[in-house]
């Protein structure tokens, strides 16, 4: 019996979004795939856009989705088969819906489906995590440690260094337990991120698994081999200017942002389930007023915004 074919984006979107995505400069890139020095050009961002799509489009979905137009999203309805990838494109799309006038929103309205109300309570809960710093970087790393450390890179390791100092007994103890289970999750997540990557080189040739498991074992070992004169740079490496340190902290924060944006749009897709309970929070009808007021202040905050121009 012949094996059914994996359903797959259609090749011209695929080359139509690899290829403006990749000539965007802000383009964000996970850290440990930059450290293999594979995405310095144009042509290998490209090159990595396409094979991210195939290999997970889950994953991109939750990366790059944002940056999508609504026909681009539209060529992945045929994967949709695939659970998470609906989850996203669901998500994707609602918020391209409710990007409405202040004055559309300010009619009567109609019912809502079960599906968006349980987007939008998910938004206006999300909204009340928020101020209970649940997206704090601290407990996004606790709860996805591999993808704190692909996006914050080698400022990983200096939030880890900010943590030490002076505790408590008692502080120094929960403060064991939690690194023990961070190190834990993230040995977990290395080990699925690897069965992925491995999934998707049985399709390629010898050459390109070749590439790809090198670069898969430097990310999910966090090895990076230099050149042997890493020592001789520590000492001629001169302390940082004002001006270098403002740079190095404004790149920080813009990555803790892109990191809590793919953390939100993880958790509005519904893959919390390890820390909230979904179907309260979907079944809550408190939090549609708190949605309609989130929605009622964005449409006037926009429309004065407009005024301003």
């Amino acid at each position: 019996m012949p094996a059914i074919p994996t359903p797959t984006i259609c090749s011209e979107y695929l080359q139509v979004i690899s290829t403006r995505l990749a000539c965007q400069g802000d383009l964000i890139i996970p850290h440990s795939i930059l450290q293999t020095g594979g995405c310095e050009t144009e042509a290998a961002k490209k090159t990595y856009v396409e094979s991210l799509i195939r290999r997970d489009p889950s994953i991109f979905l939750e990366r790059y989705g944002k940056l999508l137009v609504q026909e681009e999203l539209a060529a992945f309805e045929p994967l949709a088969t695939n659970y998470e990838v609906k989850f996203y494109l669901e998500q994707l799309k609602a918020s391209v819906e409710v990007q409405t006038t202040p004055q559309t929103r300010r009619q009567p309205t109609r019912a809502v489906p079960a599906s968006v109300q349980a987007k939008n309570r998910r938004f206006a809960y999300m909204h009340q995590l928020e101020k209970e710093d649940y997206f704090t970087e601290e407990n996004m790393r606790k709860r996805s440690p591999l993808l704190h450390e692909q996006y914050m890179g080698h400022f990983a390791e200096e939030f880890e260094a900010e943590r030490g100092g002076e505790r408590s007994l008692s502080d120094h103890l929960f403060h064991v337990a939690d690194e023990r289970a961070v190190a834990v999750r993230l040995a977990a997540e290395r080990e699925r991120e690897l069965s992925r990557e491995e999934e998707f080189d049985t399709d390629t040739d010898e050459e390109e698994e070749g590439a790809e498991n090198a670069a898969t074992q430097m990310r999910v070992t966090g090895v990076v081999r230099g050149d042997g004169n890493e020592e001789e740079a520590e000492e001629e490496r001169t302390p940082p200017t004002a001006a270098e340190m403002a740079s190095t902290q404004a790149e920080r924060h813009g990555r803790v942002d892109e990191l809590r944006r793919v953390m939100q749009e993880r958790f509005l897709a519904g893959g919390d389930a390890e820390f909230v309970d979904y179907a309260y929070i979907d079944g809550n009808c408190n939090l549609d007023d708190s949605w309609a007021r989130e929605v009622q202040q964005d449409a006037e905050d926009a429309y004065f915004d407009d005024m301003e121009i």
